[in-house]
């Protein structure tokens, strides 16, 4: 059931309540503060002229819906949108308040400025759900590419900011000039004001509008060379400082066995993956192999939800099916075996191959206690590895090019493997 009510408590302060949650509006008519879960708002405007503002003051929700302004024969208001966790749009007004009425929300979203905030609004919500599943899930795509002769940085690499800055439009262009209008055209016979305010507008729209263009142009190209720079000096850093310290480690080590333990210690300490993870291991200098045990994260952790559009151009946001949960885990594990064997062979060319044998925690039916499950082993031969585009792979088809041991079942579960004991 979709409801509104206002509460008068005393003079100048009253209760709101929406399926949006409670909040207080205080104050006057032209002069109010509205406190909610949104946010704190300030109202100020002027009692029968229509002119109204409203913004926000303090907020808790960590973003400001954007606000416009929708001016038509059947309708002259602000309007800003909002979306739950399913995709649901909601319609405020500009005191904050939810709009419920049906034949105004018909009127709203046939509206251009309902259409171009729900879009917005919609490719924001569908861009954070993407890019928080891939972060978690494509981890193998930050697998570093292979050293050939002496060492790579191993710390992340810098990654260019996108120019954030919208590219102006016709509609911010007009409301720019309407508002250079009042001010320089005005005159005695005040009752054409309007229609030389309108004649104004129009007659610099196009030029103006195109300088708004190539300034935004001459910005962002201004950005993005910068941001370039920024990562070429970041990228000479990391790698001055990997250099010194593989410097400090080959000297205080007694033997390359030795080195190649002391840069493991290290590495594990600096890597930051946004999933938990522990990792054992043992190398066998005489041969170059290295065994790594791999302690995965939990199927627990992953994100749960997932987005689609839907055919009127909204989306649809969704728990994952339990089949859809497990082919991600899936994907997020297999893909930590190459993140990890690219990382690690990038130590020394010392190391020929590496075996990577992955657990996890599962509940055993018989003690009813957690008991480490083996769920694939892999060698990685380094030869192998060095022609593969590891970016462009499919990391459960990717163990096809090694030997190893994985029993996956039609719904994307591991079941639980004996692992390799020693590479042979």
């Amino acid at each position: 059931m979709r409801f509104q009510k206002r509460i008068t408590i005393t003079k100048g302060l009253s209760l709101n309540i929406s399926p949006s949650g409670l909040s207080f509006t205080a104050g006057v008519k032209g002069a109010s503060i509205n406190v909610g879960s949104k946010g704190v708002f300030l109202n100020t405007g002027i009692p029968g002229t229509g002119l109204s503002d409203r913004r926000q003051i303090l907020g808790t929700s960590g973003r400001k819906p954007k606000s416009k302004r929708i001016k038509s024969n059947a309708i002259d208001m602000n309007i800003s949108l909002d979306m739950d966790d399913t995709g649901k749009i909601f319609i405020y007004d500009e005191h904050g308040d939810e709009i419920t009425d049906e034949n105004l929300m018909r009127k709203i979203k046939k509206t251009d400025i309902f259409k171009e905030l729900s879009e917005d609004l919609c490719n924001k919500k569908k861009g954070e759900i993407e890019e928080e599943n891939s972060k978690f899930i494509h981890i193998f795509k930050y697998t570093p590419g292979m050293m050939v002769d002496g060492f790579l940085p191993m710390a992340e690499e810098y990654e260019i900011k996108p120019y954030s800055v919208p590219e102006p439009t016709l509609d911010e262009c007009r409301a720019m000039l309407e508002e250079k209008a009042k001010k320089e055209v005005s005159s005695l016979l005040f009752w054409t004001n309007d229609e030389k305010r309108h004649e104004y507008v129009e007659s610099h729209m196009a030029t103006e509008y195109q300088k708004l263009l190539e300034k935004w142009q001459k910005d962002r190209d201004d950005f993005e060379a910068r941001e370039k720079e920024v990562k070429r000096a970041d990228e000479l850093k990391k790698k001055e400082e990997y250099e010194k310290i593989q410097k400090e480690l080959h000297e205080k080590s007694a033997s390359p066995e030795d080195y190649i333990n002391k840069s493991i210690e290290h590495l594990l300490k600096s890597i930051a993956l946004p999933l938990e993870f522990s990792l054992d291991y043992e190398y066998d200098g005489t041969k170059g192999y290295l065994l790594v045990d791999l302690d995965l994260p939990e199927i627990e952790h992953l994100p749960l939800k997932k987005v689609s559009i839907l055919s009127g151009g909204n989306i649809s946001i969704k728990d994952k099916t339990k089949k859809e949960l497990n082919q991600d885990y899936l994907t997020c594990v297999c893909g930590l075996a190459f993140f990890f064997a690219g990382t690690l062979f990038n130590i020394s060319t010392d190391i020929k191959k590496i075996l990577i044998s992955a657990y996890t925690q599962r509940v055993n039916i018989k003690t009813g206690n957690k008991d480490n499950e083996y769920v694939y082993s892999v060698v990685f031969d380094r030869n192998i590895f060095s022609g593969l585009n590891i970016a462009n792979i499919d990391p459960l088809k990717g163990f096809d090019n090694f030997e190893h041991i994985i029993n996956v079942t039609s719904s994307g579960e591991m079941k639980r493997i004996e692992p390799f004991h020693s590479i042979t």
